[in-house]
């Protein structure tokens, strides 16, 4: 427990790349909708954007740097990999909760101050904080942990198979898509599933993605335990 506890600080070290570069997309992304928010929509009518997820595709890359920068220092501290598995997915479980917090937050500023002053929302979207607060956080933490772990599968997999093992693991994922499309365009369900789609809630859709989560961490366990540094 202790090794896992010091690689989770030793992945915090590089807190700008981890740490400020999402909050710099997140704030960036919020002060360009205040700005078309305030010169180019006029009126008062509310406009809604996803420009709240722009930070959080920032844990593909971050999932990839935890690997390849910080794993083959580790080797090198006689750390085990299973201490720095757990130890690099628990910081960044962490980190992610975090950002979750925060956009919750956001959200609430934001539904107080009527969009930013502008109508403007990013955070405060009615679907996503229209019904729990834990429902909110849960959703925007699982969203950001799948990316980060599906970064962090990537980057084991090149490790393992260098760029092959990623190019095939990328095809085998779009693959399984396209059969899962087809099935239901064959068997004419897409109504079907636009029904089913449209009933789910934040909590429901971040209990979907926990379990692709849960086979991303296995793979990249098991992929990591005869990845070469």
């Amino acid at each position: 427990m202790r090794q896992a506890i010091n690689v989770g600080r030793m992945q915090m070290l590089n807190k700008w790349q981890f740490i400020g570069v999402p909050l710099m997309v997140l704030l960036t992304a919020l002060a360009f909708v205040i700005l078309i928010g305030a010169l180019l929509v006029p009126g008062s009518d509310p406009f809604y954007t996803g420009a709240g997820q722009a930070g959080l595709w920032c844990f593909v890359f971050g999932g990839v740097q935890s690997l390849t920068l910080a794993f083959p220092f580790s080797q090198g501290l006689s750390i085990t990999r299973r201490a720095y598995f757990v130890g690099t997915t628990g910081a960044f479980g962490l980190l992610t909760l975090a950002l979750a917090v925060l956009f919750y937050l956001l959200g609430l500023i934001e539904n107080a101050t009527d969009g930013w002053f502008v109508h403007g929302y990013v955070f405060g979207l009615p679907w996503v904080t229209g019904q729990s607060w834990y429902g909110t956080i849960a959703l925007v933490w699982s969203i950001g942990f799948l990316l980060f772990i599906s970064g962090f599968w990537l980057a084991t997999l090149y490790k393992r198979w260098s760029i092959n093992g990623a190019l095939v693991a990328g095809v085998g994922v779009a693959l399984v898509l396209l059969i899962i499309a087809a099935a239901i365009t064959f068997t004419h369900n897409w109504a079907a599933f636009g029904h089913w789609a449209i009933q789910q809630t934040p909590l429901s859709v971040a209990g979907g993605i926990l379990v692709a989560i849960a086979v991303l961490v296995a793979a990249s366990f098991l992929t990591l335990r005869r990845a070469l540094p």
